[in-house]
């Protein structure tokens, strides 16, 4: 389940529920970046953009009780909201406003602890329920 922006671009009010997964790499990804595919796809982040009031609802992932092909993101939840002093000309964009009701990893309930939680400074207002 991933947003993946190239370029300024609004995302929001996307809801994914009901899913059952089986041995996944990365499990959840919101991400901005500047090129995609090694840099087969390039983009550009000038123009504002952001992710926003977005839902995971009864969500869960099971594994076969060890990371798939020994991967370190297996089941990883990735959030980078962009900006930052590297990209100071550049409108920073926001990941915001997100849900996370009944996300179930290996028989464990989501919340704000979980190790494999990756964010940034440009994210803000995670909710677990």
């Amino acid at each position: 389940m991933s947003i993946v922006g190239l370029d300024g671009t609004y995302f929001s009010d996307i809801v994914w529920e009901d899913i059952r997964i089986y041995n996944c790499q990365r499990l959840i990804c919101m991400t901005f970046v500047d090129d995609f595919w090694h840099g087969d796809l390039p983009g550009h982040q000038e123009h504002e953009g952001g992710i926003q009031n977005a839902a995971f609802l009864n969500i869960s992932s099971i594994s076969s009780g060890k990371n798939i092909h020994g991967s370190r993101i297996s089941n990883e939840i990735l959030l980078n909201g962009y900006g930052g002093d590297k990209y100071v000309t550049n409108p920073k964009k926001y990941i915001e406003n997100i849900i996370f009701e009944n996300v179930i990893i290996d028989g464990m309930k989501l919340t704000a602890s979980y190790d494999r939680l990756r964010k940034n400074n440009y994210v803000r207002n995670l909710v677990f329920k």
